[in-house]
């Protein structure tokens, strides 16, 4: 709810920053929480951060999905190699 009712994508990933540090996530919860970014660019970023929290990254290539442009897609592959 804290992230939802933030008015920024800036302000939304420093939460998500403070937030989720030190806390274990599946991709799933990942997914859901970087949906509530409208610019692609921050929801790599919080993709990015996010993976290394992540207990499944065996399934982490399904976030693939949350992308659109091209050169973000490339920085999602590098990451997930």
């Amino acid at each position: 709810k804290k992230l939802q009712a933030e008015t920024s994508d800036t302000k939304r990933l420093d939460l998500c920053y403070k937030l989720l540090e030190g806390k274990a996530l599946s991709t799933m919860q990942v997914a859901s929480i970087a949906m509530l970014f409208d610019s692609e660019y921050q929801r790599l970023e919080y993709v990015k951060f996010g993976y290394y929290f992540v207990n499944d990254k065996e399934h982490y290539k399904q976030l693939r999905d949350l992308f659109t442009y091209d050169s973000i897609l490339q920085e999602f592959d590098k990451l997930v190699r």
